[in-house]
Formats: structure tokens, C-alpha cells, sequence
């Protein structure tokens, strides 16, 4: 069987866009690739990257410079994992707290 070689992309859906994008920018530290009215990429690694839909706003395909995004959207109780290194995990709760948000849940591996 052939390896998997990491995520190329994953998906969340969001109320406010730029609210969003602040938060994963100035909290989380990840540069903006790209972004519109209805979608913003984030880059994780060179190689991956966190997409954001406008929730409602993505029924029809997303055209971008690269090619077209399929019709998707999505609701409900969504996730997003984050690799950390051990030693760094009370250092990211505090850094969380101070920008009014939590660690929700962690997997120590």
C-alpha cells in the first residue's frame, strides 16, 4: 500500500471571514495565500493548507487562478487538529488564553 504523504488541504466553514482570518493570523501565526468573499486559504506548510469557506456562500464553484473549486459547504460541529510539540503545550494554553480562546481538546502522541 502506498503512503499518505500528509494533508494536501482541509476545510472549515465560517460565519465571519475576517474574524476568522485575524484569529488564525495574529493567534495562530499562518500567512494568508489567498482569499475572496467566499473562501480564504491559509498556508500551514509549504505543502498544506487551511481552507475557509463562507458558510452558505460556496454552493456554486469557486473559479481561482490555479483552477475550480467544487460546489461545497458544510455545518455542524467541525474540527481542525493542529500538530504542537509536547513540550510546547502549557506555552500554547496561556498564548490561547490571552487571545480569549482554549484548548479544547489534546492527544499527546
Amino acid at each position: 500500500m502506498p503512503n499518505v504523504g500528509g494533508i494536501v488541504e482541509t476545510a472549515l466553514y465560517v460565519e465571519d471571514m475576517q474574524r476568522s482570518c485575524d484569529f488564525y493570523k495574529r493567534v495562530v501565526g499562518l500567512q494568508v495565500s489567498g482569499t475572496s468573499d467566499r473562501i480564504s486559504a491559509l498556508q500551514i506548510t509549504p505543502n498544506q493548507m487551511l481552507l475557509r469557506f463562507a458558510k452558505g456562500a460556496s454552493a456554486q464553484p469557486t473559479i481561482m487562478p490555479y483552477g475550480t473549486i467544487p460546489p461545497t459547504d458544510g455545518s455542524g460541529r467541525l474540527h481542525l487538529a493542529l500538530s504542537i510539540s509536547a513540550g510546547q503545550v502549557q506555552e500554547w494554553i496561556a498564548w490561547l488564553g490571552d487571545h480569549g480562546s482554549a484548548l479544547a481538546h489534546g492527544v499527546l502522541n
